[in-house]
């Protein structure tokens, strides 16, 4: 199981997202092209961070047409305030601020630092250099451009008194510290809130592996984790499994979990390849299992599961936001149309001997080097298609259980296995 994330600096990130999707479809000349964040955070003893994120635009009318767009600003950054985020919040607030051509962000942030391998550890963003540390207060930035855009982050983050050994690393991202604490002692207790994605498909299943696609959203399980005692818990190891089509992952360990202190841990499975022959829905458990210890070195277990489907092979769904926090929007829909990339198989053996076909029949021209060569391609596949009786198949259009869109759509290899035989004479 790959490491959870709690980035500080995903609402810009998100933001930058979005504006740059305005500016594309709007044509908005890049004059003044710097988008500016600052955030301020306390990390309290157990973990959690009160966080105010301030996100102010290059113009007035980069702005405008951003609030235009967006006039719940909570849309705006759903995918840090939502539950489909990585992060776990409470109490969250966001503001269009028209004086300042901003919105703010404020939020608690369960969590926020984790203690693993005896180190306490908050994740800043990868590139992210420690500017200065006075005591408990640390300031960072991290400057970026992406197509065009300048994200300038920078952030004061207070640490619990007494913290010390503050450093950064720019390749992970993350910050670290020590902070001297008297361990506590008494009875131990933990709850668990898993959230689970409701549907999967098995066309995705390298997406549902990747802990860096799309910042991590595509996670199959998010669970908080809460110290319900007065004792400190250590050694918490956590493993997934979900049912026949993953073996349990490997534990991922926090050394210690203070009383009233969070943990949110990250499930990104490795399917087994079994998923591929699925023909039709099929519910399956979603597990998770736990370890941990007390003071006195009990050591405690539990389990917690839940059920989803996994749809056909052939499946998919138009949008993976829950019936809460999904709009009326096209893009809200039809939000994970992008993913339809993924029914696209040119490695497959029957697509690649096809298409040896089409290149030796149009004289061995590569397409997409010279407008000749793609011309005799292009035309030798149509020929050979119309050869072969080949034709367009509509896809079945199905609904998910909460009424979504969905729909069982062919790959490029079935399409081939399913020319019609040649009529007899």
């Amino acid at each position: 199981m790959l490491q959870s994330r709690k980035p500080f600096n995903l609402a810009a990130t998100l933001l930058i997202a979005g504006f740059l999707a305005l500016q594309a479809s709007a044509q908005m000349p890049p004059k003044n092209n710097v988008l500016r964040e600052t955030d301020e955070s306390t990390i309290d003893e157990k973990g959690d961070a009160k966080f105010t994120g301030v996100i102010v635009f290059p113009s007035e009318s980069v702005y405008s047409t951003i609030k235009s767009n967006f006039p719940n600003p909570n849309v705006l950054v759903r995918d840090l305030l939502g539950s489909t985020g990585k992060v776990w919040l409470k109490d969250s607030n966001v503001t269009y601020d028209d004086g300042r051509r901003a919105v703010q962000v404020t939020t608690t942030m369960l969590g926020a630092a984790t203690n693993q391998r005896n180190k306490w550890k908050v994740d800043v963003g990868k590139g992210t250099e420690l500017l200065h540390v006075d005591g408990r207060f640390a300031v960072v930035m991290n400057v970026a451009t992406k197509n065009g855009m300048v994200l300038v982050e920078s952030g004061k983050i207070q640490l619990p008194a007494s913290a010390k050994h503050v450093k950064v690393d720019r390749e992970s991202g993350f910050l670290t510290y020590d902070f001297d604490r008297e361990p506590t002692k008494g009875d131990v207790g933990i709850d668990v809130d898993m959230k689970v994605k409701a549907r999967l498909m098995p066309a995705l299943a390298k997406i549902y592996g990747s802990s860096d696609f799309n910042n991590g959203t595509f996670w199959t399980a998010k669970t908080l984790f809460t110290n319900t005692g007065a004792a400190d818990i250590t050694h918490l190891k956590i493993s997934y499994r979900l049912g026949d089509y993953s073996v349990w992952c490997p534990n991922t360990e926090y050394s210690l979990v203070a009383p009233g202190g969070h943990v949110v841990d990250l499930y990104f499975p490795l399917l087994s390849k079994d998923v591929a022959d699925l023909k039709s829905r099929t519910p399956v458990d979603l597990e998770v299992k736990y370890t941990y210890t007390d003071a006195a070195g009990k050591e405690y277990s539990d389990t917690s599961s839940k059920r989803i489907t996994i749809l056909g092979a052939n499946g998919f769904e138009y949008s993976n936001l829950p019936d809460e926090e999904r709009t009326s929007a096209w893009s809200d829909v039809f939000s994970n149309s992008p993913l339809i990339a993924a029914f696209v198989t040119k490695m497959d053996d029957p697509v690649r001997a096809f298409g040896g076909l089409v290149a030796q029949v149009s004289g061995g021209q590569p397409g997409g080097i010279s407008d000749e060569g793609t011309i005799k391609f292009c035309r030798a596949l149509y020929d050979l298609e119309v050869a072969n009786h080949m034709s367009y198949q509509g896809s079945t259009s199905l609904t998910t259980e909460n009424g979504g869109v969905a729909q069982e759509l062919k790959y490029p290899r079935d399409v081939l296995r399913t020319i019609p035989a040649p009529a007899s004479s």
